[in-house]
């Protein structure tokens, strides 16, 4: 293998069994079995690289404001007319046709179109992942646009919403912990789960509600960054920073209240020596005027 890929026994070695404790890889000696099919080469290449987060099951809803007017007919005429192999689904009450490109499934109901992707996204972060899919998605968009021959977007505005989007921080540390002892993971919050292990495929840190999946992994990514970067201190260590700061500040204004107190008597006796020296400047000046009498009679 070393001599295939120019690279060290000592690095190819490395990478295998990183990617085979993400399950994407097989050991099954003497050979190595890639766990999805021969186009995800790049996805694993992109693994080693260092893009550590996934999003899957990524869908997209249209809302068709303007239709094409056998669009009440779509499945005979994508049948017949276009040569697309549609599937009629029945869903309750109601009814949709169902056909498959390469990397996503199409769902088109009486007003919408539904676009499921099956293939993963792999990037930096969870909105590198995002945008990724949503280019995916424009790319579908107007090849329908073509075999359909006809706008779907109302005067050129998209009218489209994300149904479903999970996101996964790949090579997590919890994850991975979970994973060893069996044990559950989740963040449930006014009673909804926003992010856990499952012990899936692929294994990570996983956010899927639909409203909120992209912002609660970035958050934890961010969150699980700055521990790592920038060290900051225990609770244990900030609380007992915080109890000796309290004590501290009652010190001080323990102290403040004392110098105050000070101030105020320190006031008290100046006001007093005022009043002394007040009384002696009268007694000086009465005294004068008795030296001068005395002095006038003689």
């Amino acid at each position: 293998m070393s001599k295939l890929t120019k690279i060290p026994n000592r690095t190819v070695y490395y990478s295998l069994n990183k990617l085979e404790k993400e399950r994407l890889v097989i050991h099954s000696h003497p050979f190595w079995k890639v766990c999805k099919d021969e186009s995800k080469y790049p996805e694993l290449a992109k693994i080693l690289k260092g893009d550590s987060n996934e999003s899957h099951d990524c869908s997209f809803v249209m809302r068709l404001m303007d239709k094409p007017t056998w669009w009440n007919e779509r499945g005979n005429f994508m049948q017949r007319q276009l040569g697309i192999e549609v599937k009629p689904i029945k869903w309750g009450n109601n009814n949709y046709f169902q056909f498959k490109n390469t990397d996503c499934i199409i769902q088109t109901f009486s007003d919408s179109i539904v676009i499921i992707f099956i293939k993963r996204f792999l990037g930096r972060d969870g909105y590198d992942c995002f945008i990724q899919a949503a280019k995916e998605f424009l790319v579908i968009y107007e090849s329908l646009e073509k075999k359909f021959k006809f706008r779907f977007f109302h005067n050129g505005i998209p009218q489209v919403s994300v149904r479903s989007q999970h996101h996964v921080k790949l090579m997590d540390y919890i994850a991975n912990r979970c994973k060893k002892y069996n044990e559950k993971f989740e963040v449930v919050i006014d009673g909804n789960v926003r992010l856990y292990v499952d012990m899936s495929q692929p294994l990570g840190m996983e956010a899927s509600n639909p409203n909120s999946s992209l912002q609660d992994i970035t958050t934890y990514q961010e969150y699980v960054a700055d521990l790592v970067k920038n060290k900051p201190s225990f609770n244990s260590v900030i609380d007992k920073r915080i109890n000796d700061l309290t004590s501290l500040t009652i010190e001080v204004k323990e102290d403040q209240r004392l110098i105050i107190q000070a101030w105020s008597d320190y006031g008290k006796h100046i006001m007093s020596h005022i009043e002394a020296i007040r009384s002696l400047d009268e007694g000086i000046r009465e005294f004068r005027e008795l030296v001068k009498r005395k002095l006038g009679d003689s």
